[in-house]
């Protein structure tokens, strides 16, 4: 895998926020992110990313990669968990198919509302309840199950004191040698520090999940 696939894979797919599309580039490192993962690998000139320049006051881009390089910074315990030892990709495996893209992995054409996310009631314009109100064109990414054509999205795998999303440590455990270290936990039921991989050649954040209901992180 060279390092634009690499870094493919954790930018966004059709996000709002364009810039989470493409590969960030800044102070002699490479970025990619969705929003709840990213990855930082150093600067290889060939690969095409955008510049990231500070400007006064900070751009949403500048906001994304100055926040990452503060957590990177951030001190994590010695609680550590080789992503390659878990059952994420197992988890995934098992999981039901998506029952919006049938687990195509792709967004399906709306026959309600042709995929603008609005249907007609009496004088009024509402949501269309068939597709939920998505606009994404048909044949692109699935943002109900993020491409993966399965139901992830309520699926929690356990490492130490923390929960994280199976389909996020299955990528990471792609990784050469990726160990994730939680941070230590906090007490604030609405806040969540990200866990820490290391593997060689870089680093990433993983955004942690609410623990399963009636569970409380340790």
């Amino acid at each position: 895998m060279n390092t634009t696939e690499l870094l493919s894979r954790f930018c966004g797919k059709n996000d709002i926020r364009e810039y989470l599309n493409t590969p960030l580039r800044k102070g002699g490192y490479l970025y990619a992110s969705n929003g709840h993962i990213a990855v930082r690998v150093v600067d290889e000139p060939a690969v095409e990313a955008f510049a990231v320049i500070a400007l006064d006051g900070g751009t949403a881009i500048d906001k994304v990669v100055s926040g990452i390089e503060q957590m990177l910074a951030d001190t994590y315990q010695p609680d550590a968990h080789r992503l390659a030892d878990t059952n994420a990709a197992q988890m995934l495996a098992a999981a039901e198919p998506c029952e919006y893209c049938k687990g195509t992995g792709v967004t399906p054409k709306c026959e309600r509302c042709n995929n603008t996310g609005l249907v007609t009631s009496l004088s009024s314009l509402d949501e269309c309840p068939a597709c939920g109100g998505n606009t994404d064109a048909p044949g692109t990414h699935c943002i109900a199950c993020d491409g993966t054509g399965k139901d992830v999205m309520e699926l929690r795998v356990s490492l130490g004191h923390a929960y994280y999303n199976p389909r996020y440590i299955a990528l990471l455990a792609e990784l050469p040698n990726a160990t994730l270290y939680n941070a230590e936990p906090i007490d604030d039921p609405y806040y969540y520090v990200p866990g820490l991989v290391r593997f060689d050649g870089g680093l990433a954040l993983v955004m942690p999940m609410i623990p399963p209901r009636g569970e409380v992180a340790a």
